[in-house]
């Protein structure tokens, strides 16, 4: 469905929208919030989950729940193998678990828990081989749980010694296969690379908007030219990749933190808010 839009909501909806978002041409329903929504590998599917605390892969030619597996804790977020159709990856508090739907849906088939508070994001790197996941939990003495890094397969913690600033990164995304970036509440998008020992770049970063503490995600286009970025306070922030300079900035209708951007086809970016509107812009 590439030519649709999907949003989740905290009242329980999944709904898929006309490319120009005016219409909804499906809506699926949860007992409870959405807190993630993702598309399967071949995009015609949906995993969503949140707090029925249950992981659900939903066909909405039919209508239909297609596997359903119940969760020990509430889901925070969610990742879809990119190798794999039959694999996500299930973010709660203290760790991810890794389901396949071709199993019985009674535990994960493989966990990477530690003493992390809930994980905030969850990214694959280096070919789907390695798993990047954020979490909460950062202290004045403690930042290593910020950004952690652990192989797929034998589910071994890799790195913790990441990003040592106090501060948690909302949103992760793949720059490129050389580099990946971490939205932080610092106000800016680190870059780190993505072979070990997957060091920061001290000396490019994306500055210049606000995260205030918001879940603001950030998002880079199909030819990793441009990288834009949500704002606390309703604004769009693009920046040039490979330099990091401000590229332009648009001003949403409202002032409602703009949380989630998504490059949509190309040149069309579609932004969701706080408030629970959906922007598409040009």
């Amino acid at each position: 469905y590439g030519d649709l839009l999907m949003t989740s909501s905290l009242d329980g909806s999944v709904k898929l929208w006309s490319e120009l978002g005016k219409r909804c041409v499906y809506a699926g329903w949860a007992a409870a919030g959405v807190r993630c929504a993702r598309f399967s590998r071949c995009g015609q599917k949906i995993f969503r989950c949140g707090f029925d605390r249950k992981l659900v892969l939903v066909d909405p030619t039919r209508d239909a729940a297609v596997y359903t597996a119940n969760l020990k804790e509430t889901p925070s977020c969610l990742c879809v193998d990119t190798t794999n159709e039959s694999l996500a990856f299930v973010g709660y508090n203290g760790g991810v678990g890794l389901w396949d739907i071709r199993q019985e849906p009674q535990s994960a088939v493989l966990v990477y828990e530690t003493h992390c508070g809930g994980v905030l994001d969850i990214l694959l790197i280096n070919d789907g081989k390695e798993l990047v996941f954020s979490g909460d939990l950062v202290a004045r003495d403690a930042s290593h749980t910020a950004l952690m890094v652990w192989d797929i397969a034998s589910s071994a913690l890799l790195s913790n010694q990441v990003y040592q600033e106090r501060y948690t990164c909302p949103s992760l995304e793949l720059l490129s296969s050389k580099n990946f970036v971490a939205q932080t509440n610092g106000n800016y998008v680190a870059i780190f690379s993505t072979a070990r020992p997957y060091k920061m770049n001290k000396r490019k970063r994306f500055e210049g908007h606000k995260v205030a503490g918001y879940k603001v995600g950030c998002c880079v286009n199909s030819d990793a030219s441009l990288l834009c970025s949500g704002d606390a306070e309703g604004l769009l922030h693009f920046y040039w990749a490979d330099s990091c300079a401000l590229a332009g900035v648009i001003q949403l209708d409202g002032n409602s933190p703009a949380t989630h951007p998504v490059w949509q086809n190309g040149s069309r970016l579609a932004v969701g808010c706080w408030d629970g509107s959906l922007h598409l812009c040009q």
